[in-house]
């Protein structure tokens, strides 16, 4: 089974080529968001005629449902637009496309096991992805864990609400700050320097803080066994990791106060998550 799948973002377009569960080859461009969307289709169209594919799988920034993206923040082009439906127009592939986040969720899922799971992507914007009692929550507006509130009259997200979680820890948000700041490095070398630098430190206490927040009020609603951190920000989170593990445990029940939170582990979860569901969709059109 050969199966390509995609990984749009709002700053990198990724590929993978998987052949029998194998990795075969990766590809990676530069996002091509804020471009019409037959640009986007037309690097789906080369790069899955490129390998033959049997199937298409799209990991997506925003809302989706039934392969049709309701909503991005990122993607404000594509908004209405079916991507699924369209991508099987000009492919000839059958193709599935789902929500980022939730791509990752069911990658996490697969992998370890876990029956109840909060998968979190930290990157140019925040997403989120829930697996409950072994199924993926999905299908339109769902687990938008980067657009919860935290600050009623915080700064203004690409969304159009004040005071999401993504508007104060993203990483378009955490550039803004540090704008403010007059600090001109990058993201890496941010939470790098805040070892030695105290506001910057208390820049990432504060991202730590609101972290905790969010996923404190999230494992309330649904008592996650595991919860993971992907992304490129993920990649710090020992700079802020007990900031986050504090602000949780003052805030979410006793008993769930030993949820474990990582950093996760699986490369590319968003690929590997829309090749399984590309999988299971070419399965369950087999039944």
């Amino acid at each position: 089974m050969r199966i390509v799948s995609f990984d749009l973002g709002g700053t990198n377009y990724k590929t993978a080529f998987f052949e029998n569960n194998k990795l075969i080859k990766f590809d990676q461009i530069k996002s091509l968001s804020n471009m019409p969307p037959a640009d986007t289709l037309n690097y789906i169209s080369g790069q899955s005629k490129i390998y033959k594919a049997d199937a298409i799988g799209v990991a997506v920034a925003g809302a989706v449902k039934n392969g049709t993206i309701l909503q991005s923040p990122n993607f404000i082009k594509f908004d209405g637009f079916s991507i699924q439906k369209h991508a099987e127009k000009v492919t000839g592939i059958r193709t599935i496309a789902e929500n980022d986040a939730n791509c990752a969720a069911w990658a996490a899922h697969t992998i370890h096991r876990k029956n109840r799971l909060l998968f979190i992507t930290l990157g140019t914007g925040v997403g989120g992805g829930i697996v409950y009692d072994g199924n993926l929550i999905c299908g339109g507006v769902s687990a938008e864990f980067g657009h919860m509130t935290i600050l009623p009259s915080g700064p203004r997200c690409h969304c159009g609400n004040r005071g999401c979680l993504e508007a104060v820890i993203g990483k378009w948000a955490i550039r803004r700050e540090l704008e403010k700041m007059g600090y001109d490095i990058s993201i890496k070398q941010f939470f790098k320097n805040s070892e030695q630098d105290m506001r910057l430190k208390k820049l990432v206490l504060r991202i730590g803080n609101y972290l905790g927040i969010a996923i404190a009020s999230a494992s309330n609603l649904f008592s996650p066994e595991l919860v993971l951190l992907g992304g490129k920000i993920s990649l710090s989170f020992d700079y802020f990791s007990a900031a986050t593990i504090r602000s949780f445990s003052h805030r979410v029940f006793e008993v769930l106060e030993k949820t474990p939170i990582a950093s996760s582990s699986i490369e590319h979860a968003e690929l590997i998550g829309a090749k399984l569901l590309a999988e299971k969709m070419l399965l369950n059109i087999g039944k």
